[in-house]
């Protein structure tokens, strides 16, 4: 593509509500393979993102993006088996303090395998994210695939990466969404980016949503990386974690297996059935949804965060009781349901045996420095 192309593109695409045509999936494709090269100039990339958002994003353009970034992330395979990708929602936290950056130590005590990505800061929220949080307990990010693999397949199965090594070019474009302010169609595609392919076991994405429109989307999205299942939560500020205090949802996916191959049913034709949380009937019983942000620390004020945040976690790894525990044990008990397709109450007993033992501990202090 040539930049008067990109120019028809976005004359197409930012011509107002009654008059905006939407985009095939080869034009979506194309465009996008255009920005992320490089030569569009970030007034055309910044209108082309903010043009569809604006239109909304059809199945076909979100399809010819994601592709378009899939093809410029290329991924390792890997001899596990149950292999789960955590995405937790990109642009942090900013009104609590996440339990999913130790969720998987617990999945790699039951058995499961799992890849986290994320990034150290995102537009718009610029919260608190997985990977900020992880550095505060001694936990470093993988420097590039091939070291996440070893980790995945010979050591105790779960690893962190962050976005930049996973999709380069992706990442480059970070400066400009800060510029954008609000939320593009990039912000759900990240999410669904598969850097590993289990060769010898099934596929799962895990990830959060907030509103009701997005799980199909993440649905078909989920679809076009090749996973073989998905879970997508409702949780809370849109992760992957959702309320100890109140009744929540899931929804899962499974790929169609009779589908014709190579065909991707467009999320406005996907219905998806959910699975009620009740943190009640579980045996939780908080008051607050999550652990709260800490009283007196300013929300740009990352690293007393992030260190609170570690504390906290680390401690209820270690049996200590309170919120920080039962969001860890809610968030991976939902991730083993939606995973093995167990009821939820069944997972939680598989996350407590671990959590009780001492080997989600122990899975967690193979990785840290600190611990």
């Amino acid at each position: 593509m040539e930049t008067s192309n990109l120019n028809r593109v976005i004359q197409k695409i930012a011509t107002g509500p009654h008059l905006s045509k939407n985009l095939s999936e080869e034009e979506a494709f194309d465009a996008m393979t255009f920005i992320q090269s490089g030569r569009a100039t970030d007034v055309q990339s910044g209108i082309f993102f903010i043009a569809l958002r604006m239109k909304r994003e059809t199945a076909d353009e979100m399809t010819g993006v994601f592709r378009s970034i899939l093809a410029q992330a290329p991924g390792c395979e890997v001899a596990v088996e149950s292999l789960v990708t955590f995405a937790d929602q990109y642009a942090g936290y900013a009104r609590g303090l996440p339990a999913s950056p130790f969720i998987p130590a617990v999945l790699s005590a039951i058995g499961i395998a799992s890849i986290t990505h994320s990034p150290v800061v995102m537009s718009p929220k610029h919260g608190l994210t997985v990977l900020s949080v992880l550095k505060y307990c001694g936990v470093e990010a993988c420097a590039n695939l091939p070291e996440a693999a070893t980790r995945l397949e010979t050591g105790n199965g779960w690893a962190l990466l962050d976005q930049c090594v996973i999709a380069p070019k992706l990442a480059a474009l970070n400066r400009l969404r800060d510029s954008i302010v609000k939320r593009p169609c990039l912000s759900t595609l990240e999410c669904c980016l598969k850097p590993f392919h289990s060769t010898a076991g099934q596929n799962h994405l895990i990830t959060g949503y907030v509103h009701k429109p997005y799980p199909p989307i993440y649905a078909m999205c989920a679809d076009v990386a090749g996973f073989d299942s998905a879970t997508l939560i409702r949780g809370v500020e849109g992760g992957v974690v959702p309320s100890v205090a109140q009744v929540s949802r899931y929804f899962p996916w499974q790929r169609d297996r009779d589908a014709v191959p190579n065909t991707i049913v467009p999320f406005e034709e996907l219905t998806l059935s959910e699975v009620a949380i009740d943190p009640v009937k579980l045996g939780l019983s908080q008051t607050q949804r999550c652990v709260p942000w800490p009283e007196g620390v300013d929300v740009t004020d990352h690293i007393t965060a992030a260190s609170i945040c570690a504390k906290k976690g680390l401690a209820a790894l270690q049996g200590e009781i309170g919120v920080m525990r039962d969001t860890i044990r809610l968030g991976a008990a939902v991730t083993v349901a939606g995973v093995h397709r167990w009821s939820t109450d069944s997972a939680l007993e598989a996350v407590d045996a671990v959590l009780e033992s001492g080997e989600a501990w122990r899975c967690f202090k193979e990785q840290s420095k600190l611990a």
